[in-house]
């Protein structure tokens, strides 16, 4: 008998299904010395051209190689707006309602948080808010692996299964993104395409009997 059978696996995604807080949180302050910048920042790493943001996912570069090209674009001091980025990371906000969610699943469930993110998550966020590796049996983010979700048809997905000995039949992703969720469907996976914290509530209500 598999170590794992009569396994199944709720994939996780982080940033919009357990949090929402954005980078430079603190900067969002109109009293903020670098308030005036964030806008520019934003729309040219999420807006203008994804390209550098992917790469930045995947693992092409760090968290301090990012903010020099950011401090190099804007005419802002590096040490100023990494040491803001480090902080804001720190203080992320999370659903504490999910995570208490997730602990009543039944133990058959193994909960997989799948991300894609930065260095910036396991070196700054982890570390600060223990609770979430204490609610996970897993957590795999893209940097570290060089690939995002939707790569190569999800194929990031089935490594991580390969580690688990659980069929894609018996598992599910709950992810914000569309197009994250149509990949791992065609992997053979269901998912539920939360928007918002009540939504990913419902979701995890369906694994609960």
């Amino acid at each position: 008998m598999k170590k794992n059978e009569g396994k199944k696996i709720v994939f996780v995604d982080y940033y919009g299904i357990l949090s929402t807080t954005r980078f430079w949180h603190s900067v969002q302050d109109p009293n903020h010395k670098l308030h005036k910048y964030l806008q520019s920042i934003q729309d040219f790493l999420f807006v203008e051209d994804r390209t550098l943001l992917d790469e930045w996912m995947r693992g092409k570069y760090t968290s301090e190689e990012m903010h020099q090209v950011l401090a190099e674009n804007f005419a802002i001091d590096f040490d100023e707006l990494f040491s803001i980025f480090v902080e804001d990371c720190k203080t992320v906000e999370i659903s504490e309602k999910i995570l208490d969610k997730l602990k009543s699943l039944p133990e058959n469930y193994l909960k997989i948080m799948v991300t894609d993110n930065m260095d910036s998550f396991d070196r700054f966020i982890l570390p600060a808010n223990r609770i979430l590796e204490d609610s996970f049996h897993g957590i795999n983010n893209s940097f570290y692996v060089q690939k995002l979700k939707a790569d190569k048809e999800g194929e990031w997905f089935l490594d991580i299964l390969k580690n688990y000995e659980v069929p894609i039949e018996n598992c599910a992703l709950i992810d914000d993104s569309l197009k994250n969720c149509e990949t791992f469907q065609k992997l053979g996976g269901k998912y539920y395409n939360s928007k918002t914290e009540e939504d990913v509530l419902l979701a995890l209500n369906n694994f609960i009997k």
